[in-house]
């Protein structure tokens, strides 16, 4: 199989490249959007109260977008099949969400189709 480009698997070089690779990804990333990365996972996060969800969810899509652009002019693909998003907060903050305020509607391009990103609800129990 011919490569365009990229390391054959278990390359020692991998890991190392994929670091440098990939690193300049958090720079696209919008501002209020925090980028963690870990190996070749990433995290996008953003803290925001029940009455900010609209101008918070738009800041995420923002993110998404400019992390899925990046990809794909680099020659990568972001797998909404692994992609999730989780809403964490307390059991009352969580119930004044309605179900469309729980959704991210983002559709990520994916060999032609489009998939959307699953969402998880998760409590976070304060004691």
């Amino acid at each position: 199989m011919d490569l365009d480009c990229g390391l054959p698997q278990g390359s020692s070089l991998g890991p190392l490249k994929l670091i440098l690779y990939a690193a300049e990804m958090q720079e696209v990333v919008s501002r209020g959007v925090s980028f963690h990365g870990f190996a070749d996972d990433s995290q996008l996060s953003k803290h925001m109260l029940v009455n900010e969800i609209h101008a918070g969810k738009s800041t995420m899509i923002d993110g998404i977008a400019a992390v899925e652009l990046w990809c794909r002019c680099h020659g990568l693909k972001l797998n909404a099949d692994k992609s999730d998003v989780i809403w964490l907060g307390t059991r009352q903050q969580l119930a004044k969400m309605s179900e469309a305020d729980k959704d991210l509607p983002f559709q990520v391009a994916s060999y032609g189709r489009q998939r959307p990103f699953a969402t998880l609800v998760s409590l976070l129990m304060s004691a």
